[in-house]
């Protein structure tokens, strides 16, 4: 079965999995930061890349100072003109 482009970002996204240089910036990201390593983008056990060993040192410890998540951000509450603004702006008003 074949889905759209819009339903692989969507799932992407909930997942909190990065795409391309605008989300994954190389200088300021680690895989594991990531979480490449969920996508089976990163190997434990084989292999020479750069940062091997940084990655390698960080999930055999389990330290991941900081992590990618995803956030749902909801619309605000009705009455609120500021909310709305910003909500209708996003793409996210309610349907009437």
């Amino acid at each position: 079965r074949r889905v759209g482009e819009a339903a692989l970002d969507a799932v992407r996204l909930a997942q909190g999995v990065p795409q391309g240089p605008a989300e994954l910036p190389s200088a300021g990201c680690f895989p594991l930061e990531s979480n490449l390593e969920h996508c089976s983008a990163v190997s434990f056990s084989k292999g020479c890349y750069v940062g091997q060993e940084l990655t390698a040192r960080t999930h055999f410890r389990g330290q991941v100072r900081k992590r990618l998540l995803p956030l749902l951000v909801a619309p605000s509450p009705a009455g609120d003109a500021e909310g709305a603004a910003w909500a209708d702006a996003m793409g996210l008003a309610p349907d009437d």
